[in-house]
């Protein structure tokens, strides 16, 4: 059994264990409520395999988890199977009228995107319905509340395009608004960003080119207080307050997420480029080689807060794919030693704001991934490979020169619809290269062993025993040929020349600096191999090439790849906000209390009221035993050991029964209040 096979039946054995324990606390949960010590005998959750499960039971409509596996095969993202989904949802009569079905497709879907695991599909996206313009014409209504905040910005833009595709397979017109509807927008955002700082304040010429333009409308439920001022009383907004999450989704959602908006739109088919003017939404850069140091991560940059690399610089922390256990999306990994190089700005959990593929990190150490170069005080360069060695020579660092790398995973790339760009040439890209020529090496191997499979088995150098050489320019390059070198006892001593140990504190050689530069090891056999040949050839190569790598793969006769690849910019986020969120009062309580008390439902609050001549009105569960006839607090009669009924009473003839509809009135009857 290889190694693989042996992960597979470990992985296998542990889910096969946590099935058997759920099945086993449902089982005891059964057996606890049909003792009737509770409301209900039947317990409330039920456990769900998978996200297609969870959809359908949260939501629906039956049938929506086989759905979803017969569509997740046949698309190469969640996004295209959701909007596979949808597509077939709308078309379904069965989930009845135009109406009734957009607004099932919409949650479904929405649910599906959100992974199942926020409420905002059910209280986020309260109603959606189908309202008419003056004219007449027909349009789609998506109503927001406040809790879309947990969808985030892009699952939040989700159903306007959904809603769009159905607008156009309904056959119903755009949204028309009026310019008091308009206006209204524009005062509502420009309240609440006032009200709640935003991670951006929209200008009020972008609020009426979204509302003036969107197909659908971006409705939503009062969820502020506070009330506007001036465009009041609008015919299709029958209050007066202002909407919360209608402007998150404006804000948040369509102005910073336009790019994955434009993407969704184009991927179900629809015509959104009125959207390409809109702040935010920048085209994004199509390769490689149109990836440009982006300075946005510097934006509201607080004093105190450091900058650790400035946008691309040289030196910054090494773009490199790959996660490990601590890491997930938007988590990325640095090596301890950095944290300690950087006197612990950068901690566990700690978040950055990094230039790309976007917004923000928090942070985890990985080890196994590149350390910091340093430049101490005595001018020695050296590589720090662990935590203990970095606090050892902490006090004796003068410069940073390198950070070492950020590891990255793919899906943050995915995610945030960023092109893949170039990694530093590392480990795992050797090992591939080797794997591709069917050639079996460790990890970490010899210069001369690496040296002879360059040769011998016409693989590239490995990354180990390579440096940073596109920080160096062609001078810089003509200056390391031309300088003179001694070879003494597998060492190499080189004149102090300013120009070139700059050279090479920016490659990361590590060196020592005593009368003259002094290179060991493996470094001086790299160094001899780069730098040591015949004199005229090099200088001839280079003049003749452009490109560093190409100039020394030339002089060398081995392959010579990029170890620098990408470097990202990054900056301290605010680390006071990372603590716990704590409320001022607790809004839970015992007391049934209805409406009183203030926000807060507070019990003082509300007996203030009282003391004024204010009555506080709730409804109160009455229980009372069949066998005893005694009133309980509970649902159960430990005298008895009989479960109880609950009593209510008609709001109309106040006649007391077990039956919610009254027998006399045909009314729902009610709690004592």
């Amino acid at each position: 059994m290889n190694l693989e096979e042996k992960r597979l039946e470990v992985t296998e054995k542990y889910f096969d264990f946590l099935r058997k324990e759920t099945e086993l606390a449902i089982e005891k949960a059964v057996k606890a409520r049909q003792k009737g010590f509770d409301p209900s005998v039947n317990i409330e959750t039920s456990p769900a395999t998978d996200l297609a499960e969870r959809t359908e039971q949260l939501v629906g409509p039956k049938g929506i988890a086989e759905m979803y596996r017969a569509e997740v095969g046949k698309h190469d993202d969640r996004i295209k199977t959701v909007f596979a989904i949808f597509k077939k949802l709308i078309e379904d009569e069965s989930l009845g009228g135009k109406q009734e079905r957009l607004e099932k497709a919409i949650k479904s879907c929405l649910m599906l995107a959100t992974e199942a695991v926020v409420t905002a599909p059910i209280d986020g996206v309260p109603e959606i319905k189908i309202s008419e313009n003056f004219d007449g014409t027909k349009y789609i209504d998506v109503y927001y509340a406040g809790p879309i905040r947990a969808a985030g910005g892009t699952a939040a833009v989700l159903p306007l395009i959904l809603a769009d595709y159905a607008r156009i397979y309904f056959k119903l017109d755009k949204y028309k608004p009026t310019r008091e509807e308009v206006e209204r927008y524009v005062e509502e955002v420009e309240s609440y960003q006032q009200m709640k700082p935003r991670q951006y304040n929209m200008k009020a010429s972008e609020v009426r080119k979204i509302i003036q333009n969107c197909p659908v409308c971006i409705n939503g439920e009062p969820t502020e207080k506070e009330e506007v001022k001036t465009y009041r009383d609008l015919k299709r907004i029958n209050h007066n307050r202002i909407r919360g999450g209608m402007c998150l989704v404006a804000s948040e959602g369509i102005a910073l997420k336009a790019s994955k908006l434009l993407y969704f739109a184009e991927t179900m088919g629809l015509d959104w480029s009125w959207m390409q003017n809109i702040i935010k939404a920048e085209k994004s850069q199509s390769s490689d080689e149109d990836i440009r140091p982006n300075y946005k991560f510097l934006d509201s940059l607080a004093a105190g807060r450091p900058i650790f690399s400035y946008p691309s610089r040289i030196g910054g922390f090494r773009l490199r794919y790959g996660r490990t256990r601590g890491t997930g999306i938007m988590s990325k990994g640095i090596h301890p030693a950095t944290m300690s190089v950087l006197d612990e700005f950068i901690a566990t959990a700690s978040q950055i704001k990094v230039e790309r593929p976007g917004k923000s990190a928090s942070i985890t150490p990985c080890d196994s991934i590149e350390g910091p170069i340093v430049k101490l005080n005595d001018q020695s360069v050296l590589k720090i490979d662990s935590r203990e060695k970095a606090d050892e020579i902490k006090k004796e660092i003068k410069e940073i020169l390198f950070l070492g790398d950020i590891l990255i995973c793919f899906g943050d790339f995915n995610y945030s619809k960023h092109p893949l760009i170039k990694a530093g040439y590392n480990e795992e890209q050797w090992m591939q290269e080797l794997k591709e020529k069917e050639i079996k090496s460790e990890k970490k191997i010899s210069f001369d062993f690496a040296l002879s499979l360059c040769k011998e088995k016409k693989v590239a150098l490995h990354p180990d025993y390579l440096f940073y050489f596109k920080a160096l320019s062609k001078n810089d390059l003509i200056d390391l040929i031309k300088i003179e070198k001694e070879k003494k006892d597998g060492e190499f001593l080189i004149e102090n020349n300013k120009v070139v140990k700059r050279a090479l504190e920016l490659i990361g050689l590590p060196h020592s600096l005593k009368e003259k530069i002094v290179i060991k090891g493996d470094d001086a056999l790299a160094f001899d191999l780069f730098f040591n040949q015949e004199k005229e050839k090099s200088l001839k190569i280079i003049e003749e090439k452009n490109n560093v790598h190409e100039a020394l793969s030339e002089i060398t006769g081995v392959a010579v790849r990029d170890k620098g690849g990408s470097f990202i910019g990054a900056r301290l986020g605010r680390p006071e906000t990372a603590k716990p969120r704590e409320m001022t009062a607790n809004p839970h309580s015992l007391f049934p209390i209805g409406e009183s008390g203030g926000n807060t439902r507070s019990v003082e609050k509300a007996c203030e009221g009282e003391e004024n001549g204010r009555v506080v009105e709730c409804d109160l569960a009455v229980i009372k035993c069949r066998k005893c006839k005694k009133m309980l607090e509970q649902h159960y009669c430990f005298d008895c050991k009989e479960k109880g009924s609950q009593l209510f009473s008609c709001s109309i003839c106040h006649k007391v029964s077990e039956n919610k509809i009254c027998g006399t009135c045909n009314k729902m009857s009610y709690g004592f209040q």
